[in-house]
């Protein structure tokens, strides 16, 4: 049996170090095929900056001045692309581009209308669902909002939030490979060079930051008992995992034991 784990920003060495490769001999990196990209900034932010209008007005100046190439924009979420998408349409007119939102609470066909040739220029308005997933053809212009939206768990409230948070260099950088992939490109980022510095370079691992019920209930039911000791490749927070468990007790599907009961059987 071959075990293939593949990523387009892999933290190489730390899954080196989980699977213990010696040499890295068992590691390959496909480059791929990749155009030049040229990258600008935004000179300065003010505090009361909105990327949506922002990217809209990327997107205005690209078309005025009569730049080919379809254009593909990123922006964190559902709300964030209708509002964006609103004010291209104010900024350039509702016929002379085909804009097409991209997320994943799209039905297919709706999220496959991208593919799709069309005699317009398209753009493109997308989540991560369009970071490493997927390759446009016609591409030619990124503009990246330059944030995400993360869910962020406290296991001291029971509470959990969706975030908006600045996005990790590796995943810049495979947005700005977006535009890069059939011809040379240009990215537009919506920030300062400068908040690079601050900026990880991957981000936090999901299963660091969310909500663990569903996780301890699945390793329960594959027989890993005690999830505090678990060998994983990035740690969760041990208070976390206490107050899965806790969760768990609550809603009845363990016993006294830490063992699923008939109602955890049912939750799985």
């Amino acid at each position: 049996i071959r075990v293939v784990v593949a990523s387009a920003t892999i933290e190489r060495n730390k899954f080196a170090q989980y699977i213990d490769s010696k040499d890295n001999e068992n590691f390959l990196e496909i480059s791929g095929k990749m155009f030049p990209v040229e990258v600008f900034y935004e000179s300065e932010i003010p505090w009361d900056y909105d990327f949506t209008q922002g990217a809209a007005n990327k997107v205005g100046k690209i078309v005025k001045n009569h730049l080919v190439g379809d254009i593909l924009v990123f922006m964190p979420g559902k709300r964030e692309i209708s509002d964006t998408i609103e004010k291209i349409k104010t900024a350039i007119g509702e016929s002379t581009a085909e804009i097409i939102p991209l997320h994943a609470e799209l039905p297919p066909e709706d999220q496959d209308k991208i593919f799709l040739p069309s005699k317009k220029r398209k753009i493109i308005v997308a989540t991560n669902v369009a970071e490493t997933s997927v390759t446009i053809d016609g591409i030619i212009h990124v503009i990246d909002s330059g944030v995400i939206k993360q869910t962020r768990f406290n296991p001291a409230t029971g509470i959990e939030q969706l975030v908006l948070v600045e996005h990790a260099i590796s995943g810049l950088d495979q947005r700005k490979g977006r535009a890069g992939r059939t011809a040379p490109g240009f990215c537009y980022r919506l920030f300062t060079e400068d908040s690079l510095h601050r900026r990880p370079q991957y981000q936090t691992p999901e299963i660091q930051r969310a909500n663990l019920a569903q996780v301890v209930l699945a390793m329960k039911k594959v027989g890993i008992h005690n999830a505090t000791d678990f060998d994983f490749i990035d740690r969760p927070d041990r208070k976390a995992i206490t107050q899965a468990e806790n969760t768990l007790h609550l809603l009845g599907a363990l016993d006294g034991d830490g063992y699923l009961t008939e109602i955890g059987e049912l939750m799985v």
